[in-house]
């Protein structure tokens, strides 16, 4: 990727993109002033946002394993944030939404807002044999070695020809939370950092609770006191 930019220059941002935070901030960023000529939105198989801002379709499906665990989630909390500013800030509009989401499981984006929707975004989606690909020709090209999530949003910049672009990825997390992945893909194990390494071997502790929601206030409400 082109590593040098000039102050006045519109760059594009690629961001691995799970429950919307990161890129969500990228958006408003943008709002805000700063030079930013293409958000572009990476996901995992869990695409449900590519789907959105390809086809307007907002549809939860049936969550997948993958490589890239952060990103395994079909209704991301942050996109409600966004929904926000696409129905020109109508809190009204947005409930309305909601209630439309928990009765139908869905929502569909089309004419003049999936129009919008484009305009803000453009979105890309990798596989998990995608990912271990971009992981190999970037540690090919520069011997650094780009975790699971942040080989989504290089994989994106690659899939849509925007290398000659002057491009930031948002590189999210470390390779060595991903030791078994990155050893199949590139026949070793990565460094761990120091900070990692000192938390190794030291107790862990958990409880395994019921996923409902009174059993997990009950819960808190035992801890705090």
């Amino acid at each position: 990727l082109k590593s040098v930019a000039f102050v006045g220059d519109h760059l594009n941002v690629a961001v691995p993109t799970g429950n919307f935070g990161n890129i969500f901030s990228a958006f408003l960023a943008k709002k805000m002033g700063l030079p930013i000529k293409h958000i572009i939105l990476a996901t995992n198989r869990n695409n449900i946002l590519a789907r959105t801002v390809r086809f307007g379709d907002y549809s939860p499906e049936k969550v997948v394993q993958t490589a890239s665990p952060s990103m395994d989630i079909q209704m991301p909390s942050n996109f409600e944030r966004y929904l926000y500013y696409l129905n020109r800030q109508h809190p009204e509009k947005i409930a309305e939404l909601m209630r439309e989401l928990q009765a139908n499981n869905e929502l569909e984006f089309r004419g003049s807002l999936l129009g919008r929707i484009q305009k803000d975004f453009i979105a890309a989606d990798a596989t998990d044999a995608e990912i271990g690909a971009i992981i190999k020709k970037v540690y090919a090209m520069s011997d650094y070695i780009i975790d699971p999530h942040t080989a989504c949003a290089v994989h994106a910049v690659y899939e849509m020809e925007m290398v000659d672009y002057s491009t930031v990825c948002l590189a999210t997390a470390s390779p060595a939370k991903f030791p078994e992945f990155i050893k199949k893909t590139l026949d070793f194990y990565p460094p761990v950092p120091d900070a990692i390494r000192a938390i190794e071997g030291k107790p862990k502790r958990f409880d395994v609770i019921p996923s409902n929601v009174e059993t997990v206030k009950n819960y808190i409400k035992e801890k705090l006191a």
